[in-house]
């Protein structure tokens, strides 16, 4: 009995010591837990240094002690080879005891995340050959529900297609439209953009011109709509800018307000200039005794 409870005693002891000499802490965060296809996955790293001697990164050197990984995983599957083996994620750094260091990476432009479905991301950190990992965030990956569609072809690449779609998503309690691009056959897939807030009561277009600019309007709220251009060639999808149009309601019900706040100060400017001028005592105000006489 006494030897049971001396093992119960030293795991309560030992366990709070041993996480008391946790050498490094790794914290990840994304911007979203549901992306479109395309779409670019931020994950915001940041590395805590509990040790008593300095993280130091040296990608330059063939025999790296310390330096910085993602475990990537779709669901019911294995980790996700990277797309630039053996190039660092860290640059050369210093973190000194005590300090924090963060750093942000686009996840899909180190590793192959153009597909659909679940995926399990920890970020891990080696440091004097031991691994540390953060805890592990869960993302979806989705092709968004599709509104409109346009294909553009180009003469230089006969035998490929582009394929444009505006899409949309539920995203902090509204939804969001998204433009999807990618190019048949190949399956190569353009970053997609987000256009903003969108409001399904008036369908959105999506126009593409022989020069390829492309054109979208869609309504962004009751009193406006968002007028998007993007400039696509065989060799870029470019975001060119984005307007902000008052809808046609709006903007008559503005007018009415301005006609009728000039007809008012119209008014006032009128009464102010004809009101009875008296030089003499209280502006010319009759006195309840004069009334009386």
């Amino acid at each position: 009995m006494r030897t049971h409870i001396a093992k119960w005693l030293c795991a309560g002891i030992l366990m709070p010591w041993g996480m008391a000499w946790a050498q490094m802490d790794v914290d990840m965060t994304l911007d979203h837990n549901v992306y479109i296809v395309g779409e670019p996955i931020r994950a915001d790293v940041t590395l805590a240094n509990h040790a008593t001697i300095p993280l130091v990164t040296t990608p330059n050197l063939t025999s790296v002690r310390n330096g910085l990984s993602f475990d990537i995983r779709v669901k019911n599957s294995g980790s996700l080879a990277p797309l630039r083996p053996g190039t660092p994620l860290l640059p050369d750094c210093v973190v000194l005891p005590g300090e924090k260091h963060s750093l942000a990476f686009n996840l899909d432009e180190w590793y192959p995340m153009h597909e659909t479905g679940r995926y399990l991301i920890s970020a891990q950190i080696k440091f004097e050959n031991r691994r540390y990992d953060s805890a592990i965030r869960m993302l979806d990956i989705v092709p968004g529900i599709e509104l409109q569609s346009a294909i553009q072809l180009f003469s230089d690449r006969p035998n490929e297609q582009r394929n444009l779609a505006l899409v949309y998503w539920a995203r902090k309690d509204a939804e969001y439209l998204f433009l999807r691009v990618n190019d048949t056959p190949g399956d190569r897939t353009w970053t997609t953009l987000e256009l903003g807030n969108l409001l399904r009561v008036t369908p959105p277009t999506l126009s593409v011109s022989p020069e390829g600019d492309i054109t979208i309007l869609h309504r962004a709220t009751k009193d406006f709509f968002l007028r998007t251009h993007v400039k696509s060639t065989s060799r870029e999808v470019v975001l060119v800018g984005q307007e902000r149009l008052i809808d046609q309601r709006t903007l008559d019900t503005l007018d009415a307000e301005r006609m009728m706040r000039a007809h008012d100060e119209k008014a006032k400017a009128e009464k102010a200039s004809s009101a009875w001028w008296w030089p003499f005592g209280s502006g010319g105000t009759k006195s309840n005794n004069d009334a009386v006489q």
